[in-house]
């Protein structure tokens, strides 16, 4: 049973676009959790690119600036494993 998909939250139905969606529905998509976690981590970067550092994410969303590190961090992993086939879909 994956648990992960079970209780998370469905998928966002603009998620290729909010990259350059307003600040205000990056922040919002953030601070519900409204994804998976590699999709919001492409947020970052584009709020970072309109001048919210990772303290001003952290105080607008709750979401704790080691966290906004890991997720940086692992980003380009996940993307080089998905395009290796090496994970799926789920």
């Amino acid at each position: 049973m994956h648990f992960q998909s079970r209780f998370a939250h469905p998928p966002h139905p603009q998620q290729n676009n909010d990259i350059n969606a307003p600040p205000e529905v990056m922040l919002q998509r953030l601070r519900g959790r409204m994804g998976k976690w590699y999709d919001l981590a492409r947020l970052l970067p584009a709020l970072h690119s309109q001048g919210y550092d990772s303290s001003a994410v952290e105080e607008t969303t709750g979401l704790e600036k080691r966290l906004q590190g890991v997720w940086q961090a692992a980003l380009p992993v996940h993307d080089s494993l998905r395009q290796s086939h090496a994970l799926s879909d789920v």
